[in-house]
């Protein structure tokens, strides 16, 4: 491992930071099905950022319980399930809003993202708004180095 890749490990390890993942092509496969091939790869980041003492949450643009008949009937229960088997508590549902506006009021610190217009958004908003946050957009292929 280079020089800044230990000073990553030493930060990220006695800093406590507020972590979030997208769900659909991020932490699970697309929406409409298609296959993920990093999931796992990143569901495990998520479960070590948890055992590391950071905030992890998911904030995904899916209809929410109070919303359950929009969009796929129920389409929460999904996120909801991988949730509680990664050991993730907040789960936010943006009822298919953008989620610049979450990542702002959390005050996140990291998001992992897939879908490149909203990588860019909210590195757009995040500026505008002067909030530091790493957007780790999961579709690029150097995505690793922001991680490891």
């Amino acid at each position: 491992m280079d020089t800044f890749g230990n000073i990553k490990t030493v930060v990220m390890k006695y800093n406590k930071f507020r972590i979030s993942f997208d769900f659909d092509g991020t932490l699970y496969d697309e929406f409409g099905g298609i296959f993920n091939p990093q999931k796992e790869e990143i569901q495990s980041i998520a479960k070590k950022y948890l055992s590391e003492g950071h905030q992890v949450c998911i904030i995904t643009k899916r209809y929410g319980p109070e919303m359950s008949d929009f969009g796929l009937k129920n389409e929460h229960l999904l996120v909801l399930k991988l949730a509680k088997e990664l050991g993730i508590k907040d789960v936010y549902f943006t009822n298919r809003e953008m989620k610049h506006s979450h990542i702002l009021s959390l005050k996140i610190d990291m998001h992992f993202e897939n879908s490149e217009y909203e990588v860019n958004l909210i590195r757009s908003e995040c500026v505008k708004n002067n909030h530091k946050c790493v957007v780790v957009p999961v579709e690029d292929k150097y995505w690793r180095d922001l991680v490891y």
